[in-house]
């Protein structure tokens, strides 16, 4: 009798058969093999603590106090060459840390065979495959960081316990500690962030802060003066009234010199403290020499060479009519943020209406059909008056008579007069050379804070 063998289907099949076999059993092996692996990590730092236990009882019976392992967090590199802590088989990477509270391990972070293993009370578990180290400087989005201001650097790393090693390219452009990148002088520089062989940089340049100072920019400078009494003398009004002019602290950019000088106008307007509008009594001719000692309150000699309410420079004006000429500052502030418009301090959501620091003797003159004189003829009449400019909560220039009278020619004659009340919006000049810490300048809560 012949013996017969398998035919191609049948060994065909057996080969499936054992692929599939394969299949189940090889992951499952693999499974087994890792499990071991991870056992043997746990076991691995479960022995270590003992031995570091162990050598906290012994450096504590030794006389020299200098070899007590302390409390607190200690890194297994510490460990190893400062107090001799060793063990048979793997030990645990550098890196890792043991936190010993009253001389007993109260817990670790410790790597061991390529597994993180977390041990509260000497109990240790596995919490995984330790990952590939990474270091990463995440803000490199940020190219340009302005001269005397700071720059934080964020990263991300997975490597535990090892400080990160920051150097520049060049310290005479820009240091760097713990991060903080601190620019020195306009320049190109490079920033890295080391921990062992790992390392990432970023490229900064150092920019000087007129080169992104635009109009309409909001800067932080707080006045000097906290406390101002506008007397009765000044203003002709029945009282006196108090202002704070550190309380008007936000700035915004209206002009550019080319001397390395800018000028600024407050975002807000000012009353009293108590919340009251300014006023300036009758017949207050000497408006334009308060209105600027007013100004003058605003002063920080710090930052600013000068304060002026908007003007045209003279603060004083011979008119015939009740419109504006030759009033510069208005369209200064006008074309630089778009509108004259203000808000108060005390409710910045509502707008105010605010001096002008000029007034006008303003005078007219004509013939009247009111003016009879006898017989029926018109005589010859005329106007004189007193009176302040203000910006109203509309943002238009408005003349504000403050005392007026008129003549004919007969002896009849007549006058009027009326306070005049507004707020305080005075406008700054900065000094060049002028240095920020921080802020972008565009919102009111990113406004540039200066040095």
């Amino acid at each position: 009798m012949k013996n017969k063998g398998f035919t191609l289907i049948e060994l065909l099949a057996v080969i499936v058969v054992l692929v599939i076999l394969a299949l189940v059993a090889v992951p499952t092996i693999i499974r087994v093999v890792d499990k071991s692996r991870e056992s043997a990590a746990v076991a691995g730092a479960t022995g270590y603590l003992d031995a570091v236990e162990k050598q906290i009882a012994i450096n504590l019976l030794d006389s020299d106090d200098n070899n007590n392992i302390p409390n607190g967090e200690i890194s297994v590199l510490d460990l190893t060459n400062i107090y001799n802590v060793k063990v048979k088989g793997t030990m645990p990477t550098n890196d890792g840390t043991v936190v010993i509270e009253n001389g007993m391990i109260s817990s670790a972070e410790l790597t061991v065979n390529g597994y993180d293993i977390s041990c509260t009370n000497s109990i240790c578990k596995s919490i995984g495959k330790s990952s590939v180290k990474t270091l990463t400087i995440n803000n490199k989005n940020i190219t340009e960081i302005i001269k005397g201001s700071s720059l934080t650097l964020e990263t991300e790393t997975n490597i535990r316990n090892k400080p990160i090693v920051w150097s520049s390219s060049d310290t005479s452009v820009a240091t760097v500690s713990d991060g903080v990148v601190m620019g020195l002088k306009t320049g190109e520089v490079t920033i890295t962030a080391t921990i062992g062989k790992l390392s990432d940089s970023i490229d900064l340049t150092i920019i000087d802060f007129y080169d992104v100072l635009s109009l309409g920019d909001y800067i932080k400078m707080t006045p000097t003066s906290t406390e101002y009494e506008i007397t009765t003398s000044q203003t002709g009004y029945t009282s006196n009234q108090i202002i704070n002019p550190s309380l008007l602290d936000l700035w915004r950019v209206i002009k550019i010199n080319d001397d390395g000088t800018f000028e600024c106008i407050s975002a807000y307007t000012q009353g009293t403290t108590s919340g009251e509008d300014i006023y300036f009594g009758v017949n207050s001719s000497v408006f334009k020499t308060n209105a600027e000692l007013i100004a003058q309150q605003y002063m920080n000699s710090d930052y600013i060479t000068s304060v002026r309410f908007i003007s045209n420079g003279n603060g004083f004006e011979t008119k015939n009519s009740e419109s504006l000429s030759n009033f510069s500052d208005v369209d200064l502030v006008s074309n630089s943020l778009g509108t004259l418009v203000a808000n108060s301090l005390d409710d910045k959501a509502t707008a105010k209406s605010y001096y002008t620091g000029i007034n006008a003797s303003y005078s007219r003159d004509g013939c009247y059909m009111a003016c009879d004189c006898p017989g029926g003829s018109k005589p010859h009449c005329w106007w004189n008056g007193y009176g302040i400019y203000t910006i109203s909560d509309a943002g238009s220039v408005s003349y504000r008579s403050q005392y007026s009278y008129w003549h004919v020619y007969d002896p009849n004659t007549g006058s009027s007069s009326s306070n005049v009340n507004a707020q305080i919006r005075p406008i700054i000049t900065f000094k060049p050379e002028i240095q920020v810490v921080s802020g972008d300048g565009k919102t009111e809560d990113t406004a540039y804070i200066l040095k």
